[in-house]
């Protein structure tokens, strides 16, 4: 990609895990994407790029794709880099309720790790050459799959266990970084750890001139009187807003036992379930304004060249 520049024309959203798996980010993710490509909602075509790792897809799942079905992100990343992969492999992404998903591929997790350490290798080690080849990468992958769909945002659902560099790229060309945690002081300090790594980059993004994101914090799983958006406040967390979503058992059960989207349901005999699904909806809403204030000249990333 040396000495060519391509124009990202789409708002990029970054759901991004605060802490330990569990936190509920790929949930959140499938509502709030599900939310906005149902029909008749007037948001149009919705793109989302799932980065999971293997089998752990509850992002593609959730909008009914087995895991390791189709070809998708990792299997683009490491064709690019991995001598043993598939060097060409068809990327189509799945069509589904104005949805238009990029799986997280057929590669099990153990060979993802290889490829990834074969990707340090290639770079001498050199984190910021590999952060950037990655942004390419990703850039390229939503330039050449998605945008033939014309989704007016795209969002990227990155897990908690993932491969830094690779947190690093998706945040460079955000325009909305979500970051999710879950409810409670003793995930305060998970949470913390990867807010200072929105903060470096955002001081990064400052120092190259680029247009800074909006972050928001998402607060899931919350009980009545849960203070942990307060206490990160306190703690000197940069955000424009935060949203509390609360613990909902027909959430639980719709989600890890129907396996299914609890956006499309209606439960009115549990009490918290009204008001999760108003704050997903309200989510969803303001994303999609903020995305169309960027349409509207607040600024697209290129490649870096």
């Amino acid at each position: 990609m040396q000495g060519k520049s391509i124009p990202i024309e789409v708002p990029i959203i970054v759901n991004l895990a605060g802490g330990k798996g569990g936190v509920g980010t790929s949930t959140i993710t499938a509502n709030i994407a599900y939310a906005l490509g149902e029909a008749g909602s007037g948001f149009g075509t919705i793109g989302v790029i799932d980065l999971a790792y293997g089998a752990n897809s509850t992002l593609s799942k959730l909008l009914g794709v087995p895991p390791l079905g189709t070809n998708g992100f990792w299997n683009y990343i490491t064709a690019r880099y991995y001598p043993y992969q598939d060097s060409s492999p068809n990327i189509t992404p799945q069509l589904t309720q104005q949805i238009a998903l990029i799986t997280s591929g057929t590669i099990e997790a153990h060979r993802i790790d290889w490829a990834l350490s074969y990707v340090l290798s290639r770079m001498s080690n050199d984190p910021d050459q590999v952060g950037w080849a990655l942004y390419n990468d990703i850039a390229e992958l939503i330039v050449n799959k998605l945008l033939i769909h014309k989704p007016s945002l795209v969002i990227i659902d990155v897990p908690s266990a993932i491969f830094k560099p690779l947190a690093w790229a998706v945040l460079m060309m955000s325009r909305i970084v979500n970051v999710v945690v879950k409810a409670g002081s003793t995930h305060q300090d998970e949470a913390m750890e990867v807010l200072g790594l929105v903060s470096a980059v955002i001081n990064q993004r400052a120092q190259l001139g680029l247009a800074q994101p909006d972050v928001f914090l998402i607060v899931n799983q919350a009980f009545p009187g849960d203070n942990t958006a307060n206490e990160l406040k306190a703690r000197g967390v940069p955000m424009r807003g935060t949203s509390v979503l609360p613990y909902s058992p027909a959430v639980h059960y719709i989600t890890d036992y129907m396996k299914d989207l609890a956006v499309k349901y209606e439960v009115p005999q549990d009490k918290f379930f009204r008001q999760w699904r108003d704050t997903i909806l309200a989510i969803a809403r303001n994303e999609y304004e903020v995305a169309r204030s960027a349409r509207q000249g607040r600024g697209f990333f290129r490649l870096k060249s």
